[in-house]
């Protein structure tokens, strides 16, 4: 069970719904919780040993993307899908290609990935969820950066910046609230 030390004052809570739409921690700003803090914990404490060792790795990737942002936003947006990746279910084996003979599986990752947004990310359309994965692609295969990381060091107003910059803010909402959803899903499949 979670247990507070009396002789601290209390953290201030916020409704969940407006802490978890905010940016993040700024200077001057007090530190809050959500008032589902305890309900988390609660539910991160009953995960079994393999789910347990998903979410944290998740977590972690989580906190890389914001770790690099100013240094690679490419990167930083790689983390983010990092994150959610970990959480998918395992692919099943369906043989050996008579060809090749290599494993096949039912489900390549990317399937499973749409199909794991579309189950946790509560009505995403599935353009952006297709716009999220082609993003992480190109990244991961070489073919392309993130705007701020093919241009050169300062500050230039750039459409394409600004576009690439608010699928970014979006990843990062839904990466929240992917790994809320699934960590508070009665029907979780373990990663």
């Amino acid at each position: 069970t979670f247990s507070v030390n009396n002789e601290w004052p209390d953290v201030p809570r916020e409704r969940s719904t407006t802490y978890y739409n905010k940016p993040g921690l700024s200077v001057g700003n007090d530190f809050t919780l959500p008032d589902s803090f305890e309900d988390y914990l609660g539910k991160f404490s009953e995960l079994s040993k393999s789910d347990s060792r998903a979410f944290s790795r998740a977590l972690h990737w989580f906190k890389k993307s914001s770790d690099v942002y100013t240094i690679s936003h490419s990167l930083s947006y790689s983390a983010l899908v990092y994150a959610i990746e970990g959480l998918l279910e395992k692919p099943v084996n369906t043989g050996k290609c008579p060809t090749c003979k290599r494993d096949n599986f039912d489900k390549s990752v990317s399937n499973r990935f749409r199909e794991f947004l579309d189950k946790h990310s509560i009505g995403l359309p599935s353009d952006q969820i297709n716009e999220i994965y082609r993003i992480r692609s190109s990244i991961a295969h070489g073919g392309g950066l993130m705007p701020r990381d093919e241009e050169m060091p300062g500050f230039r107003f750039n459409v394409n910046n600004n576009s690439k910059d608010a699928v970014f803010r979006k990843l990062q909402h839904v990466c929240q609230l992917v790994l809320l959803n699934w960590l508070s899903s009665p029907d979780r499949i373990s990663a």
